[in-house]
């Protein structure tokens, strides 16, 4: 897994490249602890665009994410997520509590005043 982070329109959007596994999770958690105090965002976009698969771990991290930005009030999507990966965030029905975008446009005009 590798992960970039660019900030546009004061959103920080973090992309997630190849897979994440259980050992890459703290890694995760530490990298977008760092991104929480240093960027101070209007809203994070994870962009999986480029992940191939994420197991249950990550499924549950970034679920942990949600919940530190709902805690801060900052806002939080997810976009173009591989099919695979959108298909599991259905059958959990994660679709119906996070915001998932087919495109980073989509995510970014969705916090857009």
């Amino acid at each position: 897994m590798e992960l970039t982070h660019r900030m546009k329109n004061n959103i920080c959007i973090i992309r997630i490249t190849g897979e994440m596994f259980g050992g890459d999770i703290q890694v995760f958690r530490a990298y977008f602890a760092k991104l929480l105090e240093t960027e101070l965002p209007v809203a994070f976009i994870v962009d999986l665009r480029e992940s191939t698969i994420i197991y249950s771990t990550g499924i549950g991290v970034i679920m942990e994410l949600f919940q530190e930005t709902q805690k801060r009030q900052i806002g939080f999507a997810i976009s173009q997520p591989a099919a695979l990966t959108n298909k599991i965030f259905e059958k959990l029905k994660l679709n119906k509590i996070l915001s998932i975008f087919d495109t980073e446009e989509d995510a970014v005009a969705s916090f857009q005043s």
